[in-house]
């Protein structure tokens, strides 16, 4: 399959030589790799500024998705590696909803980190957008699941294109955020395995 790569002037860099590219189109797949909050000489931007990182490595994908042909209606799914605690993942979930608007509705995987792979560096993003080789919008399914914890309206539980599946995190909380089993992992991950509780069996409901 032909592949296409995006690496545009004046993008963000890394502080050691390296021949990596920050995106990659493969017919309708689109990956970004994590886009974060450096200058062209690979410094970080905007320490201790949580909002503005996040803001900047948007700003970034998005100028890697208008050099491969798509833009964030085109979203099937975020990665966010952030430095923080519950109300950092809160802020950044509606922070990041305002960024890429109501039609997309991708999954969304939040990933709290100790830290990242640079000091003072509080977020990196990565993407994955799809669209038909020839221009077209991929048809897609975008479902909120009543049984999980809610998402800002700008994302979804599960989003189905074509063949392809894309969940958002699939945690042992109840609907209303407060945490199953407390202090049983084992608990918690048959809760989600399609033996007990409705979480898997909502998703295999609207996957087949």
């Amino acid at each position: 399959m032909a592949r296409q790569y995006s690496f545009p002037n004046n993008h963000w860099d890394w502080p050691v030589k390296l021949t990596h590219h920050h995106a990659v189109r493969a017919g309708n797949l689109i990956f970004t790799g994590g886009q974060v909050d450096l200058d062209p000489k690979g410094t970080v931007r905007n320490i201790g500024d949580l909002e503005t990182q996040c803001q900047n490595s948007m700003v970034y994908m998005e100028r890697l998705f208008d050099d491969l042909g798509v833009d964030f209606n085109d979203l099937v799914r975020l990665v966010v590696y952030f430095v923080g605690d519950a109300q950092d993942e809160a802020f950044l979930l509606d922070l990041l909803a305002q960024i890429i608007g109501p039609t997309a509705r991708p999954v969304i995987n939040m990933i709290p980190m100790p830290e990242l792979c640079y000091p003072d560096m509080l977020t990196e993003i990565e993407g994955v957008a799809v669209r038909s080789s020839n221009g077209d919008v991929f048809e897609r399914q975008c479902r909120t699941l009543p049984d999980l914890p809610p998402l800002p309206a700008a994302f979804s539980h599960l989003v189905q294109a074509g063949d392809m599946i894309f969940t958002s995190d699939i945690s042992a909380r109840n609907s209303d955020g407060t945490v199953a089993h407390p202090n049983d992992p084992a608990a918690q991950n048959s809760a989600y395995d399609g033996s007990a509780g409705t979480g898997s069996r909502t998703l295999r409901r609207w996957t087949g």
